[in-house]
């Protein structure tokens, strides 16, 4: 895990609305090679950050160190006390972001902003207080945050996500199983491949999924929230059994075109087939087709 590029380092003062505070904030970015096999497990544990990563020949790591606070000679010696440490145990490669503690007075924040760029196929990715960004992934891999979005375009395998006080947007994904856990946020889930086994749960947010892909008859959609909406949108020729649970809202079926204010609504589609389980309270329920 050689570092192939220089520590660049910038200042910038800002004044505070008060006038009377100048804040500095001071970056340093660096580059490494990773050079991962295949076999390898690649684990990232980062904080108060966000995590970028992309499907690449290129097998790199960008790390942007920053921190700020009102004191700038304390803001430049934490900076350089932060690092980036890579472990290599039992196939597993582990890069994990560390920080001073307790931050010096004068340092009011620090963080790291990664940026992952490789072929491997079986990732975490953990980060607190930022986004986790993944694109173009074929394999298996899981996403943990708080305080931030997760965020997927293009991907294929298995996808486990969990993330508090953010949202989870996922397009052009198809594979074995999606599981997508958040609370305090929305999931949103489009594609036009197929996934067999889908958990999406949040609370205090929507659920929106939509599917132009074929439904086999052994998929599983669990689609669970409250105090908010879910929105189903697949085929019109899918084999469906709905079991759809809402308390103070409405069913809607548009196989049927049956509107109920049913706390339960039971129904079979094309002859049945996959599972369609949907509960929510204190929202409306919707399931429609193409």
């Amino acid at each position: 895990m050689k570092k192939v590029m220089v520590s660049i380092a910038i200042v910038l003062l800002v004044s505070a609305v008060s006038g009377c505070i100048t804040t500095n904030l001071e970056q340093q970015i660096e580059k490494y090679d990773l050079n991962l096999s295949m076999q390898s497990k690649l684990i990232v544990d980062n904080i108060n950050g966000y995590v970028s990563f992309q499907a690449s020949d290129e097998e790199t790591l960008k790390v942007q160190e920053f921190a700020k606070g009102v004191d700038a000679l304390a803001v430049a010696e934490v900076l350089n006390e932060m690092d980036i440490q890579m472990k290599e145990e039992n196939s597993e490669l582990h890069i994990i972001a560390k920080v001073p503690s307790p931050l010096p007075r004068g340092v009011l924040s620090v963080g790291f902003n990664l940026i992952i760029k490789t072929n491997n196929n079986h990732v975490l990715l953990k980060t607190s207080n930022g986004n986790i960004d993944i694109q173009s992934f074929n394999g298996i891999l899981a996403g943990r945050n708080s305080n931030g979005d997760i965020s997927v375009m293009g991907a294929t395998g298995e996808l486990d996500l969990n993330s508090s006080n953010g949202g989870i947007y996922i397009s052009d994904f198809g594979g074995l199983s999606l599981s997508a856990v958040t609370s305090n946020g929305p999931i949103q889930v489009e594609t036009d491949r197929g996934i067999s086994d889908v958990i999406l749960e949040t609370v205090n947010g929507d659920i929106d999924f939509i599917s132009s892909a074929d439904v086999s008859v052994d998929n599983y959609y669990g689609l669970d929230t409250s105090n908010s909406d879910i929105s189903i949108q697949l085929p019109a020729d899918s084999g469906l059994n709905i079991d759809a649970t809402t308390t103070n809202g409405q069913i809607y079926c548009e196989y049927t075109g049956l509107l109920t204010i049913e706390d339960h609504y039971l129904e079979t589609i094309n002859g049945g087939g996959a599972i369609l389980n949907l509960e929510t309270s204190n929202g409306n329920i919707d399931i429609l087709s193409f």
